[in-house]
């Protein structure tokens, strides 16, 4: 029998949702029905009020999911400025050698946070080990090793109280006995490229409307994280310079791809690099701030909206000093191996990544009750 999930991508610009049915563990997960609604269109207005628009674009989108069965589960991924999150190197090293498993990683975790006494400022949403070293050597301790060092990657993310409570209510309302879970977008992407790809050393880049995600994974790990306030509706905003925003965006669409006459092209060069000022600046402070921490690999897993993902590339491919990149764009149909389509549905660069990780193995992860 195949079980019924509906998935929640919100975002700084948008909010999508879809239902979500798997099978047996042969069977690729399935998207039906998926829809996606814009907050606002790009305003200094709308981003001030980011969060009503997001209470209303809740309840249209759970809304169109009414009919038909009800999902057991809601599955809800967050992304800035709608969580908060924090990564902790928890080390702990014996005299003599003794047995490491997974329960000594989370009692090593429960321990040090223990030891500390921080209070919670949102609700907790995600505690889990995203790598573990021993003596050196990263390994997923599927059994116990025995080792004298223990270090630990452990990433927490904290939601937003306000969308916390609007997610709930909108949630329950459509589907009175469903279960809610929680996830940080930035940590779902973290496991999803790590699971699908070979690298182990890479960034992630998560370029929402109003605000960037940046996460490096270092040796299979979850190593640093950041945000800034800079994202595609700030560029936009700045390329119109006070002019149609729907215009100033085709416009960078077609600037990207070359698209524009020779003459404009020429002009608006100008206007792209002004407009893009601010985020290019912000990553180069990023890549700088990162360095101090751990090595900055160069392949970049970019995710965007679709029309601005060409231009995105062309930023954060450019040389900044020692820094240099390759970007791998997350295109919609990035995941159309992993994940099929089904009724209503299409592809989804979010909302595939979401079914993929809501269906992944994650035995390699250690969550921490």
């Amino acid at each position: 029998m195949r079980e019924s999930e509906c998935v929640v991508d919100i975002g700084s610009g948008s909010i999508g949702i879809a239902l979500l049915t798997k099978g047996n563990a042969k069977e690729k997960p399935q998207l039906t029905k998926t829809l996606r609604v814009p907050l606002s269109s790009g305003t200094k207005e709308a981003r001030e009020a980011i969060e009503t628009l997001a209470q209303l674009a809740l309840t249209k989108a759970f809304d169109s999911l009414k009919s038909g069965p009800a999902p057991k589960i809601v599955r809800v991924f967050l992304a800035a400025p709608w969580y908060h999150a924090k990564i902790t190197t928890i080390n702990s090293k014996s005299e003599k050698p003794v047995r490491v498993g997974k329960d000594t990683v989370a009692r090593a975790v429960k321990e040090f946070f223990s030891r500390k006494g921080e209070a919670a400022s949102g609700t907790l949403i995600e505690s889990v080990v995203s790598q573990s070293y021993v003596n050196g050597y990263p390994t997923a301790l599927d059994r116990p090793v025995i080792g004298t060092t223990l270090r630990v990657n452990h990433y927490a993310a904290e939601a937003d109280h306000g969308i916390r409570k609007a997610v709930g209510d909108a949630a329950l309302k459509a589907f009175p006995h469903a279960k809610l879970h929680f996830h940080s977008f930035c940590f779902a992407a973290f496991a999803a490229m790590r699971a699908l790809r070979e690298e182990n050393n890479f960034l992630i880049i998560d370029v929402g409307a109003e605000i960037t995600d940046i996460a490096v994974a270092h040796r299979d790990g979850l190593r640093y994280i950041a945000t800034f306030p800079v994202g595609t509706f700030s560029v936009v905003r700045e390329a119109a310079a006070g002019g149609s925003l729907a215009d100033a965006k085709s416009r960078l669409a077609l600037f990207a791809k070359d698209e524009l006459s020779t003459e404009e092209q020429i002009a608006f060069a100008q206007t792209f690099e002004k407009a893009t000022a601010s985020w290019s600046t912000a990553f180069t402070q990023f890549l700088e701030s990162a360095v101090k921490n751990v090595a900055v690999p160069q392949t970049t897993f970019l995710f965007a909206e679709k029309d601005e993902l060409k231009w995105l590339t062309n930023l954060v491919t450019r040389e900044r000093g020692v820094f240099s990149s390759r970007a791998v764009p997350i295109t919609p149909d990035f995941f159309h191996s992993e994940v099929t389509l089904g009724e209503g549905a299409v592809y989804d660069a979010f909302l595939s990544l979401e079914a993929y990780f809501s269906t992944m193995d994650r035995r390699d992860l250690i969550e921490i009750k």
